[in-house]
């Protein structure tokens, strides 16, 4: 079997890439070399990555083989320069699946993002390739609200390439049934795989990095700050928990993403007097981030829409008790092991508030989630899991194209 994966044309695919789509795909791909039967006809490694070439510093071992296309000298990072690199990547990325092609033959196109999706499944219907295509919606805004923005600038391409593609991957039920309704995509051709986590990373930190004590209670939100992440609802139900427990700290840890939210929770914070109480990191390398998540008391994580919420389960890992949103990829994800998190509406926070300091008072009660959500993470969640029900789509699709040849 010959399986080519198709980097985002953003940043390249390594084992530096953390927790984003391209660090999925180095992970996925990983643990794909390892599943896969061995095939003595093939010689050569049956996972390819076409990707960006990596300008400096290690990719590390993904076990598949990469064809690199060198992106455009741009400088800066504003998003006409995001979409001139993808699209030059998009097109670029056409001549090496042809020569591919052509050398060895490819059974399956596994796409991760909608431009290089785009242009494959255009030259799939222009050179009459017969190649499947396989598309993971990893985009959390595919499930927002509806609104003009948000379709010109995430669904109304990836709309088309969700409609055309052979199989969609969606990380849980509750995702997939809601791009089916939204694009109108038949559940045949619509399958559940969960994203991994790095289970064995996290198991190593925990061995060689004890917890360290500040004296503390400490509720985490590691997120992007922007409106889909609703810290404010966070910031807004501090006041109610540091009167019950004024030694409690919050800490938001990610990137800023919509300045103009943020000030208006910087607003909030000084108009309310809790600057001793907040703590906004930004960005964080893995490892410091690690360390939030081993030192904090419970991880809040009242997200608005989610394609699978993967600090979730990264928290239940560390054995961190968890407070989410009641939505349906999260309740998809704690239904699997049952008292695994506190579900509150994320838009109440009076609600997050009153979860939090009962939470906060109750030692048996985090006991108890966090060894349930890290029975969960450590059964459910590993990248091995992944990578064999991903395995198993590809099986099931060159099965039906079988069938369909021998019809044919």
């Amino acid at each position: 079997m010959k399986i080519v994966h198709l980097g985002t044309g953003f940043l390249p695919v390594s084992s530096n890439a953390d927790r984003s789509v391209e660090g999925t795909i180095y992970e996925l791909t990983r643990h794909l070399t390892r599943h896969l039967p061995p095939n003595p006809a093939q010689a050569d490694s049956t996972v390819i990555i076409i990707d960006i070439r990596m300008a400096g510093g290690s990719r590390g071992n993904t076990g598949a083989s990469f064809h690199e296309i060198t992106t455009l000298p741009l400088h800066g990072a504003n998003l006409f320069s995001y979409f001139l690199k993808v699209i030059w990547f998009s097109l670029r990325l056409l001549p090496a699946l042809r020569r591919l092609m052509r050398e060895a033959g490819i059974d399956i196109i596994h796409a991760h993002s909608q431009f290089p999706a785009t242009a494959v499944l255009l030259a799939r219907r222009l050179f009459r390739w017969k190649v499947p295509v396989v598309y993971t919606a990893h985009n959390p805004y595919l499930l927002a609200p509806p609104s003009l923005v948000n379709w010109l600038r995430h669904t109304l391409i990836e709309g088309w390439v969700l409609r055309r593609v052979d199989r969609v991957l969606a990380q849980t039920e509750a995702v997939g049934r809601e791009l089916g309704r939204r694009f109108r995509i038949s559940p045949e051709r619509i399958e559940q795989v969960f994203a991994g986590i790095d289970l064995a990373a996290i198991d190593d930190f925990i061995e060689h990095h004890p917890r360290q004590e500040n004296g503390h209670r400490t509720v985490l939100y590691p997120a992007v700050i922007n409106p889909r992440k609703n810290q404010m609802a966070v910031v807004q139900s501090i006041p109610d928990v540091v009167k019950a427990y004024p030694e409690c700290r919050f800490v938001f840890a990610g990137a800023i993403d919509d300045r103009a939210y943020f000030g208006a929770i910087q607003d909030m914070v000084r108009t309310h007097g809790l600057s001793d109480y907040v703590e906004f990191t930004g960005q964080l390398p893995l490892e410091t981030l690690y360390q939030h998540y081993r030192d904090a008391t419970a991880l809040i994580f009242p997200t608005l829409y989610e394609s699978q919420g993967k600090v979730l389960i990264e928290a239940m890992a560390f054995g961190l008790p968890v407070i989410a949103s009641r939505i349906g990829p999260i309740m998809d994800v704690v239904s699997l092991e049952k008292g695994s998190a506190i579900l509150i509406e994320p838009d109440n926070p009076e609600e997050i508030a009153g979860a939090i300091t009962g939470l906060l008072r109750n030692e048996c009660k985090r006991a108890g989630l966090s060894a349930r959500g890290r029975k969960l993470a450590s059964s459910r969640f590993p990248w091995s899991r992944t990578a064999r029900d991903t395995l198993a789509v590809y099986q099931e699709i060159i099965q039906d194209e079988d069938i369909k040849k021998q019809e044919g």
